[in-house]
């Protein structure tokens, strides 16, 4: 582990795009490894899940249009970090600092 995610998780909370509402401060450093990669692999299923969903057909009659759009984007992210949730494909459970 290089120096630049030491520094990360050690830090109170994360910023920029890793800052996925999820409050970091006061954890240990392998809760906050955990806490971290489960919110990546969130992500992940959720970009992977939204994927998915472009490649599905529009219904003509009740769908289409910028809400549509826009709701399964946010389908999409909370399918993902739900997945995750409930212990994800695996990626998470990789994560692990030795002592």
């Amino acid at each position: 582990m290089n120096e630049l995610s030491v520094a990360f998780l050690r830090s109170p909370t994360p910023t920029g795009s890793a800052a996925l509402n999820s409050d970091y401060s006061g954890l240990d450093i392998r809760t906050k490894l955990k806490s971290a990669a489960r919110d990546f692999e969130g992500v992940l299923i959720g970009q992977l899940t939204n994927v998915l969903f472009q490649s599905a057909p529009v219904s003509e009659t009740f769908g289409g249009g910028q809400a549509e759009e826009t709701f399964r984007s946010l389908l999409g992210d909370e399918v993902g970090k739900s997945i995750a949730r409930r212990g994800g494909i695996g990626l998470a459970p990789q994560c692990s600092i030795n002592s």
